[in-house]
């Protein structure tokens, strides 16, 4: 397999700069891709050496911390598909300062892959949806080259977030880059070895049982989803269908209270069964994909609400950009 490796950056939001430094282009970086999932966890608190989840604020400070998940990369063994390869990896990352960069001060990122269990992951895909509630990483939906998809996944981060290669030297991290290329891999069988040759642990998906009668969202893939905090909720707007089909629906799942997963993945007795998919009628707006979605607050009622802008439609014989 020949995989093309990217040379990360971070884009300086407060200063309009991009960043790079011999101490990224030595790290463990992600794969190319696109259509993947980033998502800010939270800041780095100093006291603790943990992160504040609930101060979801973007990317850019000392400690802050993100999660990367699937895509689509390139394999150019894989002529069948064109090259193209689903990936199923996830990754976190921490930016912090450097203030030797530039003699004012940058932030510069490390990377380390979360050790996934194959047994219990979601199929390797692209174009899916995901965001960050009080501590747990949601994503539904995607396409996994074979179809288009409507599951909910969850992960914990506490355990994906506390996973670190401590280990600097160069085998190690020469090791890990071997490592790193066969877990991309859905269904594969690399967790004992894994188990032995590393000190990461392995993190768990958790897949939740909603209530029997719940109605599901339709397959779909390029939509958004969103959480809202405050009244612990999920919603998913857009998307497409196979054979041109836009969707102009969204939909929100209430979550239960509390631990959303258990530790060996199961989400059995915390509540998932009261929880059902419901369907929000009149949506404004023409139907869409590949838009952009994010949640905002009014400052002064404090009511939730989200913002959604551009995407694609389709208009007469053809798709026209929003």
């Amino acid at each position: 397999m020949i995989f093309k490796m990217c040379f990360s950056t971070i884009i300086m939001v407060e200063a309009m700069l991009t960043v790079s430094s011999n101490e990224l282009q030595e790290a463990i970086l992600p794969w190319c891709r696109k259509g993947g999932v980033m998502v800010s966890v939270g800041d780095l608190r100093e006291e603790d050496g943990w992160w504040n989840s609930a101060n979801n604020s973007g990317l850019v400070g000392v400690g802050k911390k993100f999660l990367l998940w699937g895509g689509k990369g390139n394999d150019k063994d894989l002529l069948a598909y064109g090259g193209s390869l689903m990936l199923g990896d996830v990754w976190t990352a921490t930016t912090r300062i450097d203030k030797t960069f530039l003699g004012n001060g940058a932030d510069v990122t490390t990377w380390n892959q979360v050790l996934l269990d194959p047994t219990s992951s979601p199929d390797a895909r692209w174009k899916s949806g995901g965001d960050v509630l009080h501590g747990y990483f949601l994503s539904f939906g995607g396409d996994d080259f074979l179809d288009f998809m409507n599951d909910l996944w969850v992960l914990p981060l506490a355990p994906a977030i506390g996973i670190e290669n401590n280990d600097d030297s160069s085998s190690s991290r020469k090791t890990l880059k071997v490592n790193s290329m066969t877990s991309t891999w859905k269904n594969n069988d690399t967790v004992d070895k894994y188990k032995h040759s590393s000190s990461k642990k392995v993190v768990s998906w958790g897949q939740p049982v909603l209530h029997s009668a719940s109605k599901l969202p339709p397959n779909r893939r390029g939509h958004t989803v969103t959480t809202l905090p405050g009244s612990r909720k999920l919603v998913v707007i857009g998307g497409r269908q196979r054979h041109r089909r836009c969707l102009d629906d969204a939909w929100v799942l209430p979550l239960p209270e509390g631990d959303l997963t258990m530790p060996d993945s199961t989400t059995d007795g915390l509540g998932w069964n009261k929880s059902a998919w419901i369907e929000i009628s009149g949506v404004p707006g023409l139907c869409r994909w590949g838009h952009a979605a994010t949640l905002v607050i009014d400052p002064v009622t404090s009511k939730e609400g989200i913002a959604v802008f551009g995407g694609r439609t389709y208009i007469g014989s053809g798709s026209v950009r929003l």
